[in-house]
């Protein structure tokens, strides 16, 4: 018969290989991953913490198919030189989720520790690139060059592109209900992008339309209304003890945003003056 002790010795001696098992399993069961296409790079974020200083880098991907999604994540310290990104760069991102509390309020994110690269550069619609591969089926290089002066344009336009005001409800309205990744990203655009393209008179029009003639029914809403209320717009001084910077925002949640994806560190602001 065996005894009591001779149990917890057997016990102990397999203990550590089992950990070791169980450990690489759960590993592969956590390890999660998206691919597609880099569609934004913003810009690098640097502050003071606990351990020094510290960076941190969002990306927007967009994944492949009939019903391409846009996901935002992040690169902290050494990983932004470690996996540099391109737009229209074709990744595989490893990633992990991770959730904060801040102020009685909870944000999650998408921390990628791992990139793997697909291909060169190539962003672009997927009408030009068809066009050309149906005309020069062999002349991969042809098709490549024109992808990626297509990406090219698609950023100068994004910077330069003017937007009439009524052309600007109309895909308002359009995008203002339902549940779509569609109709958020075209929100998530008239924040970043076409509220800049818009004159000051418009703007404030635009809002005064928002406020008066559409239901006001998620955050996404209530983001798009602070973006564009005169009187939530503020010039914001900050200085982190090395660099310091003028920058315009919006207040929105007890935050001063410069975008929709990020906002001022509040350890670093020194004054805030309304524009």
């Amino acid at each position: 018969m065996v005894s009591l002790r001779e149990i917890l010795c057997i016990g102990v001696l397999f203990w550590e290989p089992l950990t070791i098992v169980l450990s690489v399993i759960i590993l592969k069961k956590s390890n999660m991953n998206v691919q597609g296409r880099i569609f934004a790079i913003l810009p690098i974020a640097t502050g003071e913490g606990k351990n020094g200083t510290w960076r941190s880098q969002d990306a927007v991907l967009e994944t492949e198919g009939q019903y391409p999604k846009k996901v935002c994540f992040n690169l902290f310290g050494d990983k932004i030189e470690q996996f540099p990104l391109t737009i229209g760069q074709l990744v595989n991102v490893h990633f992990e989720i991770d959730s904060r509390e801040y102020n009685g309020r909870w944000f999650t994110g998408i921390k990628a520790w791992k990139i793997e690269s697909g291909s060169t550069p190539a962003y672009a619609s997927a009408a030009a690139p068809v066009a050309v591969a149906q005309s020069l089926p062999n002349d991969a290089a042809v098709i490549e060059a024109v992808m990626k002066k297509n990406a090219e344009l698609e950023a100068q336009a994004d910077k330069q592109m003017t937007i009439d005001y009524f052309e600007f409800l109309v895909l308002l309205e359009a995008a203002w209900y339902g549940v779509t990744i569609l109709r958020h990203s075209i929100l998530i655009k008239a924040m970043n992008i076409w509220y800049h393209a818009l004159s000051k008179h418009d703007r404030l029009r635009a809002f005064k339309y928002m406020r008066d003639r559409l239901e006001v029914k998620d955050g996404t809403h209530e983001r798009l209304l602070a973006r564009f209320n005169p009187d939530c717009q503020y010039r914001v001084h900050l200085d982190n003890g090395t660099d310091s910077d003028t920058v315009e925002c919006y207040y929105f949640e007890r935050e001063y945003w410069t975008s929709s994806f990020q906002c001022c560190e509040k350890d670093f602001i020194l004054t805030v003056q309304s524009i």
